[in-house]
């Protein structure tokens, strides 16, 4: 009996037999053993590849790190490698030696394909085995090699799965190009062709093979429950076809501002139709008097655009609004990294980022990172502001991952080459979670980033962050106050925009007109008038000059960015209004000297700004797990060197590890220090005076630091001493 690759598997100790039990040999074949071993993880790709090395008697080859020659490499046409998986990689004499990246496929098309090229180069070839992965990295060699001019392969073999169609002389109705619109065709390179029924269509493509032309027809499928029939067409034919297409629609266009202006012309454009339906062979339309490719001539075939009955359209909505509420759609909730295992195994790729995306929610991530590295995809959330790995995943499912992420925020999936940013929202029961998505090209692949931001839920008050005693009443009395600036200040991710919402909460929303600009809205406020930036289009400070005719008494700017908006703040506190604002500074006293470098003049700051808060955060202790410790003296110095003394019964906890927490913390806390303007400060500030000195005035007059007010969160057990002391590392 033939060996399978599950046999060499198992004889070469890659796979044990438990793990082989249920895959009877007689139940499979070699391919369908291939994609159930894979799809499990049993074993890796190279080891597999290996097996049906010596299943087909050939040897195996890596291809990475091999310098193939371009005259070598290019025999093969870099459209056959990516359709048929085989490279060319050395030549001896009269011999030339290939790999195969999909050796399944060799009782298939490949066969076909290797007799042809051994005809029309009169070669003999000797055939290795290889990994898809060699296969993509030998494919690099086109990008960076000079074209190399040798007879062309005259290669007219169509691919089983894919099979071609010559766009030439077909007549394509203009309603059945329609069904995919102008945009998605040129994006994808793809066009319909024919539509046999409403249930069925034909498709066109340049590269069946494009992963993200596929994760498109996939939904589309999904979304319309349509079969899809797809063939490979020229790339030279698609683009005469799309450049029809696209002036066939602005013919349509035309035609219609046409219309509107003279009924004479709505005469001649139906004569025209009338005339065209006579004679099958012509343009039904004046709008369509143009053909498929360059000006028709004896040597260029061209397809007319036709006329044709209205079929029902095909829904491109999901392309924007995929699957909206996660837990209907996987069925489950999502609640351990142990969970991601099976949809990975899977690969399904709308129910994988779904998971993922779901047990982010329900782990209190604000933010997934998916990295590509040089063997795998690594899955991070960030929890508490501290990155984690939480999964590891095969990287083949990077490029479908990126494009499906591409597809809900509705950026080019297309674009590789530098770095984009959208959006997209989606619902975890009754939690509704707006995704910002930013991707960057790296080396190992686009890396992906999405920030979490939870619409749902409720505002904290300014104690449940975390201001007690002094620091919290004199943010009371700032909110009092009918104009002047509360600035809050602080490094990316260290809460500043909580705080703001948190400070709008204790504000009488019934009495007062509060306007809010920010980038982007994080949370929605009822009763408060919240306004979208748009860097290019409607800056900070082109809205506040729009707010001040809005007759505002609360104004909140999500950032000062420029010396534009710090005056227009800074003119806004002078003539009756209650600012709130951030800036990025370390701390308090370092926001004076960041505007007088901005351009504001010292005597505007000291008479406008009400008081200074700069902040961090830190992770709070488990109270289910957290245990008690006593501190190096060390550290007990320096606590006593902060707070003066201590008391007799002071109690120190560190971090333990409990089912309700990760890592002994559960949440954060933020740890603060307040300055006040007040009228010694105003002088300070006057006489332009240096960070450090007006730190130095404000510890005096009694304010406390956030290395003071972290110290005094341990002692009421509330974080760990690690914390704050990683917190405040630059203080």
């Amino acid at each position: 009996m033939t060996k399978t690759i599950l046999d060499v598997l198992l004889e070469q100790g890659k796979i044990t037999p438990d793990k082989a039990q249920g895959l009877k040999r007689g139940d499979f074949d070699n391919e369908k053993l291939e994609k159930i071993i894979l799809q499990r993880q049993m074993a890796s790709v190279e080891d597999v590849a290996k097996s049906w090395a010596v299943v087909l008697n050939l040897p195996f080859i890596h291809l990475r790190g091999k310098a193939i020659p371009a005259d070598i490499l290019q025999i093969i046409p870099q459209e056959l490698v990516k359709t048929y998986q085989i490279v060319s990689y050395d030549r001896e004499n009269d011999r030339l030696k290939l790999a195969i990246g999909q050796p399944s496929r060799l009782r298939q098309d490949v066969d076909a394909v290797l007799t042809k090229i051994s005809q029309n180069k009169k070669i003999a070839i000797d055939l290795a085995i290889t990994t898809a992965d060699d296969i993509a990295w030998a494919l690099q060699g086109y990008k960076y090699q000079p074209t190399v001019h040798f007879p062309s392969l005259s290669m007219e073999i169509p691919a089983v799965s894919s099979p071609a169609v010559s766009l030439v002389n077909l007549t394509l109705p203009l309603e059945v190009l329609r069904k995919f619109p102008i945009e998605v065709a040129e994006r994808y390179k793809m066009v319909v062709f024919e539509a046999p029924s409403p249930q069925k269509i034909k498709v066109a493509l340049v590269d069946p093979a494009d992963a993200s032309a596929q994760e498109i027809l996939n939904f589309i499928r999904r979304r319309n429950g349509l079969e899809i029939e797809v063939y490979q067409a020229p790339a030279d034919e698609m683009t005469r076809v799309l450049e029809r297409y696209k002036k066939a629609e602005a013919g349509e266009q035309q035609s219609t501002i046409n219309k509107q202006q003279s009924t004479n012309n709505n005469q001649q454009t139906t004569n025209n139709k009338q005339q065209a339906t006579n004679n099958k062979q012509q343009i039904t339309d004046n709008r369509q008097q143009t053909t498929i490719g360059a000006p028709s001539t004896p040597s260029t075939p061209s397809t007319p655009i036709a006329e044709s009955t209205p079929t029902p359209p095909i829904s491109m909505e999901g392309l924007i609004e995929k699957e909206n509420d996660l837990l209907d759609f996987l069925k489950e909730n999502i609640t351990q990294p142990e969970q991601l295992k099976k949809e990975i195994i899977t690969g399904n790729i709308p129910r994988l980022l779904a998971a993922l995306i779901c047990l982010a929610v329900n782990m209190k991530a604000s933010d997934i990172h998916l990295e590509g590295e040089e063997n795998d995809l690594q899955l991070r959330f960030r929890l508490d502001g501290i990155l984690k790995d939480i999964n590891t995943m095969p990287l083949t499912l990077q490029p479908p991952l990126v494009a499906r992420i591409k597809i809900l925020s509705e950026l080019k999936i297309d674009e590789q080459r530098i770095p984009q940013d959208g959006r997209f929202q989606v619902k975890v029961g009754d939690r509704e979670i707006d995704l910002r998505v930013s991707t960057l090209p790296t080396i190992n692949g686009e890396k992906i980033a999405l920030r979490l931001l939870d619409k749902s839920s409720k505002l904290l008050g300014l104690s449940e962050i975390g201001f007690v005693g002094k620091n919290l009443k004199l943010i009371e009395e700032a909110l009092k106050q009918p104009h002047g600036i509360i600035l809050v200040t602080g490094p990316t991710g260290s809460g500043k925009t909580t705080t703001l919402y948190s400070m709008i909460s204790r504000l009488d929303k019934d009495a007062l007109n509060i306007v809010t600009l920010e980038d982007p809205v994080e949370y929605n406020i009822e009763g408060v008038n919240q306004c979208q930036i748009k860097p290019k289009i409607f800056s900070f400070a082109d809205g506040l000059r729009s707010i001040l005719r809005q007759d505002p008494n609360i104004i909140m700017v999500g950032e000062i960015r420029d010396k534009e908006t710090a005056e227009l703040v800074t003119h806004a506190a002078l003539t009756g209004h209650l600012v709130l604002t951030t800036l990025h500074t370390n701390d308090a006293a370092g926001a004076i000297p960041r505007l007088l470098n901005m351009g504001v003049e010292p005597f505007l700051i000291a008479s406008a700004i009400d008081i200074i808060v700069a902040q961090r955060l830190v992770r709070r202790l488990c109270p289910a797990c957290r245990q008690e410790i006593k501190p190096p003296a060390e550290i007990l110095e320096e606590i006593k060197k902060e707070l003066g003394q201590l008391p007799a019964a002071a109690k120190f906890y560190r971090p333990g590890k409990c089912d309700q927490c990760l890592d002994g913390y559960s949440g954060r806390v933020g740890i603060f220090e307040v300055l006040p303007v007040d009228e010694k400060m105003e002088e300070v500030v006057v006489g332009r005076a240096r960070a450090n000195q007006i730190n130095n005035i404000a510890k005096s007059s009694g304010m406390v630091t956030m290395k003071q007010d972290g110290f005094l969160k341990v002692l009421q057990g509330i974080t760990a001493i690690e914390e704050v002391l990683r917190a405040t590392m630059a203080e």
